[in-house]
């Protein structure tokens, strides 16, 4: 008889609405999680007590996404744009810019090398680069050959280049040149409508995920290769995360269970079944981050308004 999945090692159960992106920061001897919901609030939690030390409503509207850009926390409001916030000793945030941006999809904004990756309207992408207002615009021009909205962005370091999945089921890679002018390298048209992706620098691979029943990994070298795929029992993908040894991928299903597969192959390894209701939304492993927790120690977000830790196929774990 097979083993029974684990249970988590923590669940925040705080009334919290649908979860929609977390970030983790550890500075010192503090360990701080922050969640942001549909319905525009944040929540912080303390990582080593487990418990909520703060409370705020920083959007009017959905909060779709947080991030860090040197000693700001920048909010992604859906509809409105981008906040800037300064935040002071006793937690509390305070407001120092705003950069309108109607958008109304879903795609998450993206921070790297203190540039900000920011999705628009009509599958336009704005970088706003460090200190000043100037942007740079990623956007089809191809008529004809119409991506539609973007629904998916990750930064990819080695190749120096971003990875965009677009509502038509186009994964482009753009790149820049020396004047930072930028253009699609290459690109891959896949079925289904993308949701989520990863990408190891480890391996050169990535995992997408999408609206239908197939996980697919890809390889980028000069081109966009599909390298294998396996289908899930129930379709649809929200989030998906690739463990930084590129050995292990976690999923967050429509169906409100996380997938763990095998990266080399997409084997499927267990089925955690704890967020009831709805999709989970967000995960993250937490390598190099968190001292408090073992090495791939993942934290998942759900539209039931839980976030569970799991301490599954760690290197703790794996020695044991």
């Amino acid at each position: 008889m097979a083993p029974q999945p684990p249970d988590p090692i923590y669940t925040f159960r705080k009334s919290m609405a649908q979860i929609n992106s977390l970030f983790v920061t550890s500075d010192n001897n503090t360990e701080l999680l922050f969640a942001c919901t549909i319905q525009g609030f944040l929540h912080v939690w303390d990582l080593k007590t487990k418990r909520e030390i703060k409370c705020l409503q920083i959007c009017e509207k959905e909060c779709l996404a947080i991030a860090r850009l040197n000693n700001y926390f920048i909010i992604q409001e859906r509809g409105v744009g981008l906040k800037y916030f300064g935040i002071k000793d006793n937690l509390d945030w305070e407001i120092v810019r705003t950069v309108n941006c109607d958008y109304n999809g879903f795609c998450k904004i993206i921070v790297f090398n203190e540039d900000i990756f920011c999705p628009c309207d009509n599958g336009v992408i704005r970088i706003y680069q460090k200190n000043s207002d100037s942007i740079l615009i990623c956007q089809n021009e191809d008529k004809v050959n119409k991506r539609g909205e973007v629904m998916f962005m990750k930064f990819i370091n080695y190749r120096k280049g971003l990875l965009v999945a677009y509502e038509s089921g186009i994964v482009s890679f753009w790149t820049f040149n020396s004047n930072n002018v930028p253009r699609i390298d290459c690109e891959r048209t896949f079925t289904d409508t993308p949701m989520c992706l990863d990408f190891c620098d480890i391996t050169g691979e990535g995992v997408l995920g999408t609206s239908g029943e197939y996980l697919r990994k890809f390889r980028l070298d000069n081109d966009i290769n599909e390298c294998c795929s396996t289908i899930i029992t129930n379709p649809g993908v929200s989030s998906v995360a690739i463990r930084n040894d590129g050995k292990l991928v976690a999923t967050g299903c429509w169906d409100g269970k996380i997938r763990y597969f095998s990266m080399k192959h997409l084997k499927l390894l267990v089925v955690l079944d704890h967020h009831k209701e709805g999709a989970v939304q967000f995960l993250m492993f937490t390598e190099d981050i968190l001292k408090s927790n073992c090495e791939g120690t993942l934290i998942a977000a759900g539209s039931d308004g839980r976030i569970s830790i799991w301490d599954v196929y760690t290197k703790k774990k794996l020695e044991s």
